[in-house]
């Protein structure tokens, strides 16, 4: 299985490229993507708009999306809040999360199904688990 390691070991994919190998990445679709110590940060504007939406491109709900994996990760949550009675908007609201391992499995197809676990700030640990239907 082809393999790609970043700078000190930053990132790693793994795919099923077989004797295509990763020259052909963009035709062949990677079955698992490993990150360790990323940063991400996730945020929702005031009119509601996340700037992940369509990250992962059209929806094609009979293709499955890698499974991803998070190590050791950080993850920044930012929610803006709307402007009220001619008031400047407030700062958005502010949520870091530190020693994030997650991971995102597309099981059964049209569903991902997400597990993460860490360390907010200001509260300590933190479990979340969730999925997102592709399909509306």
């Amino acid at each position: 299985m082809p393999a790609l390691r970043g700078p000190g070991g930053g990132y790693t994919a793994a795919g099923d490229g077989g004797q295509r190998g990763w020259r052909q990445l963009g035709r062949s679709a990677p079955r698992k993507i490993q990150l360790e110590r990323p940063r991400l940060t996730i945020s929702r504007s005031a009119d509601g708009r996340w700037n992940l939406a369509g990250i992962l491109g059209p929806v094609h709900p009979e293709m499955p999306i890698p499974v991803f994996e998070i190590e050791q990760g950080t993850v920044v949550l930012e929610l803006a809040v709307a402007a009220e009675n001619g008031r400047p908007a407030p700062s958005p609201l502010r949520f870091e999360l530190k020693n994030v391992n997650a991971t995102l499995v597309n099981q059964p197809l049209p569903v991902l199904n997400v597990q993460l676990h860490g360390e907010a700030v200001a509260i300590g640990p933190v479990y979340a688990e969730g999925t997102w239907h592709r399909i509306k």
